[in-house]
Protein backbone atom coordinates (compact mmCIF):
# COMPACT_ATOMS: atom_id res chain seq x y z
CA UNK A 1 0.00 0.00 0.00
CA UNK A 2 1.30 3.45 -0.90
CA UNK A 3 1.41 6.19 1.72
CA UNK A 4 -0.77 9.22 1.08
CA UNK A 5 0.00 12.73 2.28
CA UNK A 6 -2.51 15.49 3.04
CA UNK A 7 -0.80 18.64 1.87
CA UNK A 8 -3.21 21.02 3.56
CA UNK A 9 -3.96 20.95 7.28
CA UNK A 10 -7.60 21.89 6.73
CA UNK A 11 -8.33 18.68 4.80
CA UNK A 12 -10.35 16.04 6.61
CA UNK A 13 -10.77 12.57 5.21
CA UNK A 14 -11.51 8.97 6.03
CA UNK A 15 -9.45 6.16 4.59
CA UNK A 16 -10.68 2.59 4.72
CA UNK A 17 -8.10 -0.10 3.94
CA UNK A 18 -9.40 -3.31 2.39
CA UNK A 19 -7.68 -6.39 0.99
CA UNK A 20 -8.11 -5.00 -2.51
CA UNK A 21 -7.10 -1.39 -1.89
CA UNK A 22 -7.89 1.86 -0.13
CA UNK A 23 -11.05 3.96 -0.31
CA UNK A 24 -10.57 7.62 0.64
CA UNK A 25 -13.52 9.92 1.40
CA UNK A 26 -13.43 13.66 2.08
CA UNK A 27 -15.42 14.67 5.13
CA UNK A 28 -16.15 17.81 7.13
CA UNK A 29 -13.94 18.69 10.09
CA UNK A 30 -16.84 18.01 12.47
CA UNK A 31 -17.57 14.49 11.18
CA UNK A 32 -19.28 12.38 13.83
CA UNK A 33 -18.55 8.79 14.83
CA UNK A 34 -22.05 7.98 13.55
CA UNK A 35 -21.16 9.30 10.07
CA UNK A 36 -17.94 7.27 10.06
CA UNK A 37 -19.91 4.14 11.01
CA UNK A 38 -22.46 4.77 8.24
CA UNK A 39 -19.70 5.20 5.66
CA UNK A 40 -18.07 1.98 6.85
CA UNK A 41 -21.36 0.07 6.60
CA UNK A 42 -21.91 1.29 3.04
CA UNK A 43 -18.38 0.29 1.99
CA UNK A 44 -18.52 -3.04 3.84
CA UNK A 45 -21.33 -4.21 1.56
CA UNK A 46 -19.14 -3.65 -1.51
CA UNK A 47 -15.57 -4.38 -0.32
CA UNK A 48 -15.95 -6.61 2.75
CA UNK A 49 -14.50 -5.98 6.20
CA UNK A 50 -11.96 -3.16 6.42
CA UNK A 51 -8.49 -4.05 7.68
CA UNK A 52 -7.89 -0.54 9.01
CA UNK A 53 -9.53 2.88 9.24
CA UNK A 54 -7.57 6.12 9.17
CA UNK A 55 -9.36 9.31 10.25
CA UNK A 56 -7.58 12.59 9.47
CA UNK A 57 -9.26 15.66 10.91
CA UNK A 58 -8.17 19.03 9.64
CA UNK A 59 -8.40 22.34 11.41
CA UNK A 60 -11.21 24.89 11.26
CA UNK A 61 -8.56 27.60 11.50
CA UNK A 62 -7.33 29.19 8.28
CA UNK A 63 -4.02 27.81 7.00
CA UNK A 64 -0.85 29.55 8.16
CA UNK A 65 0.77 31.41 5.25
CA UNK A 66 4.15 30.03 4.26
CA UNK A 67 7.00 32.49 3.79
Amino acid sequence: MQAAHASRAEESRLRFVFDGGVVSLNRAVDVSVWEIAEAMDDLRERYGEPLAIDVTLGSRLPPVPRS
